[in-house]
């Protein structure tokens, strides 16, 4: 809610929280949430390092969900950055599942 009504610093710190209290899932959704608000912000390289890093971690749980969440939101901070062919590249993977694990229901 505070990164919605654009306190920034209040979201950050409640992620940064959130990433050094959580558990693996936890900690790869609050780095998400920190690149989001990063983006946000305007600082893109600080979006991107973060996002990544969610991306890696949601992989390593092979997070079906949160794989796809952070291609997605790559995908917008290359769309940012005026990186149509990787912003492409990206949000594809996230919508076709390619490379995504498999969702075990």
């Amino acid at each position: 809610m505070a990164r919605d009504r654009g306190d920034y610093d209040r979201a950050v710190a409640l992620f940064e929280e959130a990433r050094d209290r959580g558990e693996k899932g936890g900690v790869a959704w609050a780095l998400r949430d920190l690149g989001v608000t990063a983006r946000n912000q305007g600082d893109c390289d600080r979006a991107v390092a973060l996002l990544e890093e969610a991306l890696t971690r949601f992989r390593e749980l092979e997070d079906t969900w949160g794989t796809a969440v952070a291609l997605h939101e790559l995908g917008v901070a290359a769309r940012n950055r005026v990186d149509h062919g990787r912003a492409a590249a990206l949000l594809e993977e996230g919508l076709c599942g390619k490379n995504l694990p498999k969702l075990v229901i």
